[in-house]
């Protein structure tokens, strides 16, 4: 197995020169792949080892409202990759 297939590639959403750059938008691969609904990434640098990255996934868990005693619930399910915020709505059926 190549030693490059596990490099992680992160690349941030193209920013205006002088202001802040902004997450969302930001899209990460391993190797050629892009991963997708990526929550979190943290880069980590220590002294005399290669960087590192812990990537946090989101999971959607789909609630039944009437067992959960809800009418209408408004979940936030963005990602990293998203240009911006998503939302899905549970309703009772």
């Amino acid at each position: 197995m190549s030693e490059s297939r596990n490099l992680i590639r992160v690349v941030p959403p193209k920013g205006e020169t002088g202001k802040p750059l902004f997450s969302m938008g930001t899209k990460v691969f391993v190797g050629d792949k892009e991963l997708s609904n990526i929550s979190s990434i943290q880069l980590i640098a220590e002294v005399g080892k290669p960087w590192r990255a812990i990537v946090e996934f989101s999971m959607v868990e789909m609630i039944d409202p009437e067992a959960a005693e809800l009418s209408e619930k408004e979940v936030d399910i963005t990602t990293l990759g998203d240009k911006e915020r998503q939302y899905m709505k549970l309703q009772e059926s």
